[in-house]
């Protein structure tokens, strides 16, 4: 796991618990770690002024928070999120593990996708970051400027010396070591919710016979999720029926398509599941546990 029963280590995430993947993460290590100190910024639900100004100011708060840890053990989460100066305070003055939630380490995009050949991409491990500024790559989070995000992710490999780092799974761990080839350890944590695992813990069961779907895309309806790749393998797999959370209509016969998310009936559609399919990124198809 990525922290122990009994560690002391304190966790900072520059998103707290709630919808969304590493929201439900956080959720997830709240109840698994209740001794642990997690920092983060509390949400802000609202588009007008006043939600607007009341989220600069918790996120001023969260960056002080996080520049007065000294002599502490800290996992970072969602590190492309943050500022680089308090990214140095950090790792600076802390024993620092970097959890790596997807690629954004070496691509400014997060998800290694290239647009123009709408294929996977991992020229900036070995270019500098120059095929960034050539494809005109645009950074996750949006609103940070591309020469920052490139400069932080620069920062981050010359640091690598100070830094213990965590990926989300084997294959991502390979790249990472190209990457920080300095780093003072590597590990891989898979990713976990409390919704997931409990769904895994279920006992053998016949309720899964009575599944409208075979198979469930789990993602966000977006190209660098893989969602183009699951309408292919259904175009090739026509004995199987598909499940895709989207408001958009698939023009594929085995498709069924509905606007759903976890949180508002994607959930129990997935408890009636013969296969489970999580995005593609970072994760690998699962087997239930009959």
């Amino acid at each position: 796991m990525i922290t122990e029963k009994n560690s002391t280590k304190v966790i900072v995430s520059a998103v707290g618990p709630g919808i969304g993947g590493v929201g439900k993460y956080i959720e997830y290590l709240l109840s698994m770690y209740p001794n642990n100190e997690v920092i983060y910024p509390k949400r802000v639900n609202g588009i007008n002024l006043y939600f607007q100004i009341l989220k600069i100011i918790r996120l001023i708060f969260f960056r002080i928070r996080l520049r007065a840890l000294k002599n502490k053990d800290v996992i970072i989460l969602l590190h492309n999120y943050l500022d680089l100066k308090t990214l140095n305070s950090l790792i600076t003055n802390n024993q620092c593990w970097l959890y790596l939630m997807d690629n954004n380490f070496f691509c400014i995009q997060s998800y290694n996708y290239n647009f123009k050949y709408n294929s996977e991409c991992i020229k900036c491990i070995e270019n500098n970051f120059n095929e960034a500024l050539k494809n005109k790559c645009n950074p996750q989070p949006k609103i940070k400027l591309k020469s920052k995000a490139i400069q932080l992710n620069e920062f981050l490999k010359k640091r690598s010396k100070d830094l213990h780092i965590v990926c989300l799974s084997k294959t991502n761990l390979e790249l990472a070591k190209r990457h920080f080839r300095k780093a003072r350890s590597f590990s891989y944590s898979y990713f976990i919710t409390q919704d997931f695992q409990s769904e895994l813990s279920l006992s053998t069961s016949d309720k899964h016979l009575n599944s409208k779907y075979d198979l469930v895309y789990h993602g966000v309806d977006d190209e660098i999720k893989g969602v183009f790749y699951v309408e292919k393998l259904a175009e090739k797999l026509h004995n199987y029926t598909f499940f895709i959370p989207t408001a958009r209509k698939i023009e594929v016969p085995n498709i069924f398509t509905e606007n759903l998310r976890w949180e508002n009936g994607l959930d129990n559609i997935v408890k009636m599941l013969k296969l489970y399919y999580p995005r593609v990124f970072g994760v690998i198809p699962l087997k239930r546990p009959y």
